[in-house]
């Protein structure tokens, strides 16, 4: 069998060291749309964090590229901790 080293499993992120919830605990998940959209479960905390973002509204960068939203989910998700 092939081993998933990404840990995701029907969608979503299950290993929170390879996403924007480093620091969560174990058991936490989450899922990242192509748009910005965005959601955190945390179920030891009976937490859930939905961000409801269109990068797409914004434009794209010099580079022709939608701009990455990567620091902004990890600082909210690191606030709402």
């Amino acid at each position: 069998m092939t081993q998933d080293r990404f840990l995701n499993g029907l969608g979503w992120m299950m290993d929170p060291a390879n996403s924007f919830m480093k620091g969560a605990p174990e058991g936490s998940f989450g899922h990242t749309g192509f748009t910005g959209t965005s959601i955190s479960v945390i179920p030891s905390e009976n937490m859930s964090i939905i961000l409801l973002i269109n990068r797409q509204n914004t434009g794209l960068n010099g580079k022709g590229e939608y701009y990455s939203l990567n620091s902004l989910r990890a600082e909210i998700f690191r606030l709402w901790r």
